[in-house]
């Protein structure tokens, strides 16, 4: 949202509901903003089914159900159909898009169908043969480091990065994979985790 969208978006806010019609002539973004939306809540409209499903598909291989939710109940999918449409540039948009399409070439290549046909295995097996071709890439070389988005990185790396923010800044990430207290009262500069415990959540829900 520009300065120009937000301040359209001010006026509905101050000018009360006599000119609540004003609402209707504001655009997707703008309207989402006034009703405070959860930002995964919102229905994208940048992806065909098949490359919704394409994308679920991969998210969930990423991230897959086991004994808490995988990517697909955290609405990954629609983090990154959001994020593409809203955030990322049009650089990054084709890295995505021309990445969705070499996935399933490469299944259909290797395996002689779709990668949403494949067996879970398989779609493993194939997101590793991409990571292996992109290992020599410097988004490899950063380690487990905070930092700004890689907007170079390659389809890779950037569905694996959307994916996993995606996930750990959702509220099945925060409080079923992690370990959520939204009020804390108290802070502790470092803090030891035992074998098998979990991380906190560092986001506010």
């Amino acid at each position: 949202m520009n300065r120009r969208e937000f301040l359209q978006c001010a006026a509905v806010l101050t000018a009360g509901t006599a000119f609540s019609s004003n609402l209707f002539a504001l655009s997707q973004s703008q309207q989402n903003f006034l009703q405070g939306k959860t930002f995964v809540k919102q229905k994208p409209t940048l992806y065909s089914n098949e490359q919704r499903t394409l994308v679920a598909d991969i998210a969930e291989t990423i991230i897959p159900k086991t004994d808490t939710p995988g990517a697909t109940e955290a609405a990954v999918p629609t983090f990154i159909e959001l994020m593409a449409q809203y955030w990322l540039n049009s650089e990054e948009n084709e890295t995505l898009e021309k990445g969705l399409i070499i996935v399933d070439d490469k299944s259909k290549q290797h395996y002689g169908k779709t990668f949403s046909a494949l067996t879970a295995q398989q779609k493993q097996e194939l997101l590793q043969q991409l990571e292996q071709s992109a290992a020599e890439h410097p988004w490899y070389q950063r380690g487990n480091v905070r930092r700004a988005f890689v907007s170079s990185a390659p389809f890779i790396c950037m569905i694996k990065e959307l994916t996993v923010w995606g996930y750990f800044t959702s509220e099945i990430g925060c409080k079923q994979a992690l370990r959520y207290n939204p009020m804390p009262m108290h802070f502790d500069g470092e803090v030891t985790l035992q074998d098998g415990e979990a991380a906190w959540a560092e986001f506010r829900l």
